[in-house]
């Protein structure tokens, strides 16, 4: 099983930060090579820890198609200012933490049915150019 699938992973809180800096690590090689190869950016049923994207070594832009189809986000995470120039889709996503969104870009669809947010979500300024779906999404 790798490392974005095994869920006791990141729980483990002897070496938590290693674990989660080597998850970081292989997101940024995940999703450079996907984009270098203009391939979408699959992370379906996905363990991530938080982060802030631009601190990752990925710049801002998803130039292909990104799902995060059922993954869970365990900590706060950032794509502030992010610019999605594909069709995203966080379909059944779960935020456990915050999430900010705020003045993204989503240039194609977008698509947050489903998905749920269990802590601040933040789209202020976004933009949404085509349909953005937030269709059964929760937010507590």
């Amino acid at each position: 099983m790798c490392i974005f699938h095994d869920e006791s992973y990141l729980k483990d809180e002897t070496n938590y930060e290693g674990r989660k800096r080597e998850v970081l690590l292989k997101l940024e090689h995940l999703i450079n090579l996907s984009i270098s190869n203009s391939q979408p950016v699959l992370l379906i049923d996905s363990f991530l820890p938080g982060f802030i994207l631009s601190s990752l070594d990925i710049g801002r832009e998803f130039v292909t198609p990104v799902y995060f189809h059922s993954s869970q986000f365990l900590e706060e995470v950032d794509f502030s200012d992010a610019k999605f120039s594909a069709d995203v889709s966080f379909v059944n996503a779960t935020f456990q933490i915050k999430a900010d969104f705020s003045k993204a870009t989503f240039q194609k669809e977008a698509d947050f049915s489903e998905a749920r947010f269990e802590g601040e979500a933040i789209f202020s300024d976004s933009t949404f150019q085509k349909k953005a779906d937030f269709d059964v999404a929760a937010f507590h």
